[in-house]
């Protein structure tokens, strides 16, 4: 099979949202040529799409592999893990890429967003700070700085509620234990 028919095929299927057949087209081609990172991408897209998360990831891991200071295939692998929910994984992916290209502000963007599904505000801030600081008119860093400091703010102030909460029970306790029946 020429590869564009392979490639046509696969295509196909991922449409179809067909991944046992994405895997049945890819795994022997790879067994020929194991350094085939777009075969390599779809068994991991194929193997995520059926939840073997696990598996998904050791062929991410491997295409990172082959072309480790490629930038867009590292962001796509960083993508991958973002949407399997394995952040960690998405957030060394882009650090080491960051090391090599600390200039790239849609890296930044994707570490910091990374960080904000991880809950880590105040990390996904100072992503995005590095990526305005690089080009201040990038719509999406814009975009997710508000949403970062919108939740930042709410959790925040959900902190404060709590411990106001805290302190009135305490307070409410106490006078309880004081004023009791036992008193």
């Amino acid at each position: 099979m020429s590869n564009e028919s392979l490639t046509q095929k696969i295509h196909d299927c991922l449409q179809d949202g067909d991944y046992y057949g994405i895997i049945a087209l890819a795994k022997p081609e790879l067994a020929k040529n194991n350094s085939n990172i777009q075969l390599l991408m779809n068994l991991g897209i194929a193997y995520s799409g059926l939840g073997e998360r696990a598996i998904a990831r050791e062929y991410f891991l491997s295409a990172s592999e082959l072309l480790p200071n490629e930038v867009e295939l590292q962001a796509d692998i960083a993508d991958c893990f973002f949407l399997m929910g394995q952040y960690d994984e998405g957030k060394q992916i882009i650090a080491k890429i960051l090391t090599i290209y600390p200039d790239n502000p849609l890296l930044w963007v994707k570490k910091a967003n990374l960080e904000y599904h991880s809950y880590n505000y105040e990390e996904a801030r100072e992503n995005l700070d590095k990526a305005l600081s690089i080009e201040p008119s990038f719509e999406a860093a814009q975009k997710l700085k508000t949403k970062v400091l919108e939740r930042k703010n709410y959790t925040t102030k959900a902190v404060d509620e709590i411990e106001k909460i805290g302190e009135y029970i305490a307070k409410k306790c106490g006078e309880t234990v004081l004023t009791g029946p036992l008193a």
